[in-house]
């Protein structure tokens, strides 16, 4: 089951391709259901990922959720009808509860992203093309 971030943040639509392009080649799994969540809403995604629960019959083996937060949202669910832990749940971002739900068992995985090492990658183009602190009065000398 595939709980994706909002549509119309692009990181998440490529998050989604990403994944897809990975696990649609795998023959070893059937994906039953996958929704975005709009505005990464948590309580929208506990509602949508009730519903395609339901709707499974609770037959899901796997939640692939685009950050801890959905993962935390169907945790909840699961939670709720005896299957936290039982049902691995991914998630990314590395936050608190996401980390707290690896340590009591309810989530399986996370992904840490240093943000200086974003913030770096955003920054260094600027750098290297002048535009950087040299041009907001600060002289560069060689």
């Amino acid at each position: 089951m595939f709980l994706n971030g909002a549509p119309t943040d692009n990181n998440a639509t490529l998050f989604a391709a990403g994944a897809h392009k990975v696990l649609d080649a795998k023959s070893n799994y059937k994906k039953v259901a996958e929704q975005a969540v709009p505005k990464w809403d948590n309580q929208q995604a506990a509602t949508i990922f009730e519903g395609m629960y339901t709707k499974n019959k609770g037959n899901i083996q796997g939640v692939l959720a685009a950050n801890d937060g959905l993962g935390n949202a169907a945790i909840s669910i699961l939670r709720k009808n005896g299957q936290a832990g039982k049902v691995p749940v991914t998630g990314q971002d590395a936050t608190a509860q996401g980390l707290q739900n690896i340590l009591d068992g309810s989530q399986c995985m996370t992904v840490y992203k240093p943000a200086t090492a974003e913030v770096g990658a955003l920054v260094e183009p600027g750098h290297r093309s002048g535009q950087g602190p040299a041009r907001q009065g600060h002289r560069h000398h060689p």
